[in-house]
């Protein structure tokens, strides 16, 4: 029969349930075989008294979710936030000589929030990252178009833990409460978004679009999803529960509460297809709980939050690796592991003996109850045998099955990624580590207590802050901070390697003509497609007439002492002005790196003519 997989022999079926860790194949179909036993399908019949179908009924009525009951009880607790706009921060960033610009349509740009104490309001970081300092306020049912003004106590940010923590100065608290005639403001509490499975429904509070009232739409829970680009990394190192239908997760929702039917939140609307008729993504509430004491002492933004990594990057595995790393059969017959494809010298990884080729098959932490073997793409293996981890030594088969076979039915394990698995991680933790290497038989297995280390020195800029930089003729020059390495792209052994970023070039000038052209992607704001993909280039100054530059500092000295050679010359009696053209001091010779469209670096040294340089300069001053 065309379709249909026949067993030849009950080896293949025994393979079958040991791969999958069942005791049965619990198929709906009949499995055929030819000149063998046929395999009876297990089915689980309904009992004559109809309990299997009142019990189905009881359950569809018991998912659905009272949007009127939760409105009465938890309105008053969702606010709308409105601020002035900054229009071009990224650019002021990159540029800081340009002037600011901010939003002056009717409508001011806004989210949604909700109280967590009578003071506090949990948001996305990308509401209010792009705010101007003291232009926060805040709206809330219980007082009509009333404005409260707020400030920023802590926020992450949006390509980190995507929160941001408000605060109501007490006087605005008080007057709230005056003016609402409430004795205490309404708050809400964080569920445990672990429990939230597919097909769950999820009321979602906030201000989409230009709405000035607040709105409530029931969602489904359709799934989990990692939001990556297309070079594999992952926007905010952690899974996004996934809703729909289209349209209920819009512009303006960014920051509200997603309720479950107790009214407990579970999940915070954080970003959108862009489409109305695609689906949108929430913060899981467990990533809050586990990062919100981190985001309200990072002081606004100025401190950093430290985010754990181990400072590898991975790809994809296959079975061949694992034949030819001499690896357990149990680890080729269920395909494990995750190749480590670099290892940054000076990060975790380098220090617990990781490297460059090797296979990592499981990972745990004794504290954050997590111990999982890892499929070849790095995520955790959630099904059949290896959903235990690691395997009981010197068990068979029926035992293994019966520990997945328990483990299975008592909860719904989320199918995380390595990065996840670590970004949970603490200082302190007993983290263990299982990989297979090339030349070296067997899993080899590492235990450490886990650590922040950075080996990349990246300054950090706050959300509100500038960087130094040096605007010297068509460009802008500054040390490397992590808003800038990440928009640009720059790859880690570059930063190391030393040497001042060009973050701005004048279009069709000098410099972009003699190939110092850069391009930096967008910060992944709300709007979101899987077809989204950063195409960057970036220029690193390094050297100034051949000595060496490894900051911008260093640039600095060398571009002043160039100019002052060349200003002492120029006072001179045997100065000729007519010859300046041919004169060598005229010109700095500026050395840099960039990376070309295919991603290899190339090395630049053109000759700028100082008098010029310094001319357009001031012309932008």
């Amino acid at each position: 029969m065309k379709g249909i997989r026949c067993f030849h022999s009950m080896d293949e079926v025994g393979i079958l349930k040991n791969f999958f860790g069942l005791r049965g194949l619990g198929f709906g179909i009949l499995a055929m075989t030819l000149g063998a036993a046929t395999l009876p399908a297990q089915v689980d019949e309904p009992s004559n008294d109809g309990a299997v179908i009142e019990d189905a009924s009881a359950l569809s009525s018991s998912r659905e979710i009272d949007l009127s009951s939760l409105k009465d009880r938890f309105q008053n607790a969702v606010v709308k936030v409105e601020f002035t706009a900054l229009r071009n921060k990224e650019l002021t960033k990159l540029n800081p000589s340009k002037s600011e610009q901010y939003y002056s349509g009717d409508e001011p740009p806004h989210g949604s929030g909700f109280f967590i104490s009578e003071s506090e309001i949990l948001t996305n970081a990308h509401v209010v990252e792009e705010a101007r300092r003291g232009s926060i306020r805040i709206k809330t049912p219980a007082t009509g178009n009333v404005e409260f003004r707020a400030e920023v106590l802590g926020v992450g940010g949006t390509e980190q833990i995507d929160l941001a923590v408000l605060r109501l100065p007490d006087d605005e608290v008080l007057r709230l409460k005056r003016r609402s005639g409430l004795k205490r403001i309404p708050t809400l509490t964080l569920g445990d978004s672990d429990q939230i499975h597919q097909a769950d429904p999820v009321a979602i509070f906030g201000y989409p679009q230009n709405s000035d009232e607040l709105k409530i739409i029931a969602a489904k829970v359709t799934g989990r999803q990692y939001l990556k680009i297309k070079t594999g990394e992952f926007i905010c190192q952690h899974q996004f529960i996934e809703v729909g239908p289209g349209g209920v997760v819009q512009s303006g929702n960014s920051g509200g509460p997603g309720l479950n039917r107790a009214g407990k939140v579970v999940g915070i609307p954080a970003r959108g297809s862009g489409y109305g008729s695609e689906q949108g993504w929430l913060i899981p509430s467990n990533v809050v709980s586990h990062f919100l004491k981190r985001v309200r002492e990072n002081e606004s933004g100025r401190k950093d939050m430290e985010l754990p990594k181990l400072g590898i990057s991975v790809t994809e595995n296959f079975t061949g690796n694992l034949v030819w790393a001499d690896a357990t059969e149990d680890v080729v017959m269920f395909e494990l592991g995750v190749m480590v494809r670099e290892v940054t010298s000076g990060s975790l990884a380098s220090r617990w003996g990781l490297k460059a080729g090797d296979i990592l098959v499981g990972f745990a932490n004794r504290q954050q109850d997590i111990s999982c073997a890892l499929d070849m793409q790095g995520y955790r293996v959630t099904t059949g045998r290896m959903s235990v981890w690691p395997p009981v030594d010197g068990a068979d088969s029926s035992t293994v099955t019966d520990a997945a076979d328990q483990t299975s039915s008592t909860r719904e394990v989320n199918k995380l990624h390595l990065t996840e698995l670590v970004l949970l991680s603490q200082p302190g933790d007993d983290v263990t580590l299982w990989y297979v290497r090339q030349g070296t038989k067997g899993i080899q297995k590492v235990e450490r207590k886990f650590e922040f280390v950075k080996p990349v020195p990246l300054a950090h800029l706050g959300t509100f802050e500038k960087p130094d930089y040096e605007l010297w003729g068509d460009f802008v020059a500054q040390d490397f901070n992590d808003f800038n390495a990440a928009l640009f792209e720059v790859p880690d052994r570059e930063i190391l390697q030393g040497g001042a970023l060009v973050t701005f070039v004048e279009p069709n000038s000098l410099a972009s003509r003699r190939g110092m052209s850069v391009s930096s992607r967008d910060t992944y704001g709300f709007s979101w497609t899987t077809s989204y993909e950063p195409a960057t280039t970036w220029a690193i100054i390094d050297s100034v007439n051949d000595k060496p530059v490894k900051s911008l500092k260093e640039l600095r000295e060398a571009l002043r002492a160039a100019e002052k050679a060349y200003a002492d010359l120029t006072k001179k009696d045997s100065f000729d002005a007519s010859r300046r053209s041919l004169m060598k001091e005229r010109y700095v010779q500026i050395g840099f790196r960039t990376n070309s469209n295919d991603g290899q670096t190339l090395r630049l040294q053109p000759a700028f003519p100082i008098d010029e340089a310094l001319e357009v300069s001031r012309k932008e001053d």
